[in-house]
């Protein structure tokens, strides 16, 4: 698994290295020539703990320096078999069901208009929709690939484009909430547009270091583009669970409308909604896991070490042995996620819609929080190949170490690629609706082209992420696979990850 190493204990740069009990000792203790007078350091050493298990990368035995840098990337047996067992069944039930429904229960359709109506409707066939779809496909990938271009030519300004943005968004939807909607929803926008102001004020220090981050970032995910299309077969994958899945909630629904549905329908409908929930956090967490274990490899290894495929060989190895424990902390977000659809089918009512909502308010902030745990936890589970419960420790350590610069950095770069992935899909969804006057279909070209957004943004997001924890944990090794880019970060970070990485070379 990742984490492994040739536990051989030789020196680095003429300097003996500490073993992994000692890393966090202060550096005095080991350091006999005094070389880095840091008072503590809190990264791990490069090697890491001599682990058993294959190797990862079995071709990586030909070039001496390779096998070295790659000796550490171990697969060392199952993790969280339980939870892999117990998510197959859940996995499978939608699309069983959905194919019966397919054959057994044709769904008569319904006119969305009576004939008498003397509404004017433009009609748009099949052929139409399916053109204007690709239509937003293509222009979609075309301007993720040009965004993700000038985003590592021009990260900074990127970084402060995308974040006022999102400040501007804020304050004009509280304007709208004010004047069309509910003046309520008005002050709870206009007070979460002015803190977030507040907080892009407070954290415009850390923007270098996040700009670093996602320049580094594109680098890696640029070459190795086999990513990207990765990301994409996944998500034609869960696209057309989606649509199985759908067909049998409507068969469900045609069912209970016509008064033939029973209480085994029911339960049905119970779990095909926590089925979906489960499987839309497994298949991201997936390509998340794949996507750290390639740039972790990059970050130890550095590019002249890279072996052969290894995103085939991260993605093997998260559909393998870390499969298991994807689905573990996956599950977690899942059950908060099925809670709060519970809460939502609730009999509505004056005296209850208080606290209603202010539980699918905890609740959401308890998902938001577990699914910003689980992407780091993910993280090094990618790079230790360990299970959910030992990333979920070195999650905790690594938040007491540097909290506020994992959060600084969170919140600078995942909500520039959001804004960006949602500025470009309302402008696309703006020119169909004029141009066809359908809105239906202008909100379709909307949900496609924040998808295809995402679809390459979310594989930049995961790599920042890792480096960040990468950085944070094993700064060593990047000053030894690239020092270049070591005395760039380094510059940039001022110790805010509080690791005391050692001064460039």
């Amino acid at each position: 698994m990742y984490g492994g190493g040739s536990g051989n204990g030789q020196a680095f740069m003429g300097v003996n290295k500490p073993t992994h009990q000692e890393a966090g000792a202060p550096m005095a203790n080991w350091n006999a020539n005094g070389q880095y007078p840091q008072a503590e350091v809190n990264y791990s050493p490069i090697e890491g703990p001599s682990v058993e298990g294959t190797p990862l990368y079995t071709d990586a035995g030909v070039n001496p320096a390779q096998a070295a840098k790659l000796s550490r990337f171990r697969l060392q047996g199952f993790k969280d078999v339980w939870a892999a067992i117990l998510f197959i069944p859940f996995a499978l039930f939608p699309i069983v069901w959905g194919i019966l429904q397919l054959i057994t229960y044709p769904i008569e359709s319904v006119p969305s208009q009576s004939p008498s109506s003397d509404k004017k409707v433009i009609r748009l066939d099949f052929h139409w929709i399916f053109w204007t779809c690709l239509a937003a496909v293509g222009a979609s990938i075309i301007s993720s690939s040009v965004i993700l271009k000038v985003a590592q030519r021009f990260p900074i300004q990127i970084i402060y484009i995308g974040n006022i943005a999102s400040i501007i968004f804020l304050l004009v939807s509280a304007t709208v909430a004010f004047l069309r909607i509910n003046i309520v929803m008005g002050f709870v926008l206009l007070v979460v547009g002015i803190f977030r102001a507040i907080w892009f004020f407070l954290a415009r220090n850390r923007i270098p270091f996040a700009a670093a981050l996602l320049k580094t970032s594109l680098r890696i995910i640029n070459a190795f583009k086999f990513t990207y299309v990765l990301s994409f077969i996944l998500g034609a994958v869960s696209c057309g669970y989606v649509i199985l899945w759908g067909y049998g909630v409507l068969a469900l629904i045609d069912r209970f409308q016509k008064g033939t549905g029973n209480g085994g329908y029911i339960a049905a409908m119970f779990l095909l909604v926590f089925s979906v929930l489960w499987v839309s956090q497994v298949i991201p967490n997936v390509m998340h896991v794949t996507t750290c274990g390639l740039v972790a490899t990059w970050y130890f290894a550095g590019f002249a070490n890279m072996p052969r495929n290894p995103t085939l060989a991260s993605f093997k190895r998260a559909t393998t042995t870390s499969f298991g424990t994807i689905c573990f902390g996956s599950l977690v977000v899942a059950i908060v996620e099925f809670l709060r659809f519970l809460l939502s089918q609730g009999e509505s009512g004056n005296e209850d819609n208080f606290l209603r909502c202010l539980g699918d308010c905890l609740l959401g902030c308890l998902q938001h929080i577990l699914e910003m745990f689980n992407k780091y936890a993910f993280v090094h589970v990618a790079i230790y190949g360990c299970s959910y419960i030992e990333g979920a420790k070195r999650t905790f350590k690594l938040c007491q170490q540097c909290f506020c610069a994992g959060l600084f950095n969170e919140c600078l770069v995942s909500p520039t690629l959001t804004m960006l992935a949602l500025t470009l899909s309302i402008l696309y969804a703006l020119i169909v609706g004029v141009f066809t006057k359908s809105w239906p279909l202008g909100v379709l070209v909307f949900v496609i082209s924040v998808t295809v957004h995402w679809l390459f943004f979310s594989v930049v997001d995961s790599a920042v992420a890792t480096v960040f924890v990468c950085f944070a944990e094993a700064p060593e090794a990047l000053r030894e696979s690239d020092p270049q880019l070591y005395d760039t970060i380094y510059a940039t970070d001022t110790n805010g990850t509080n690791n005391n990485a050692p001064p460039p070379i």
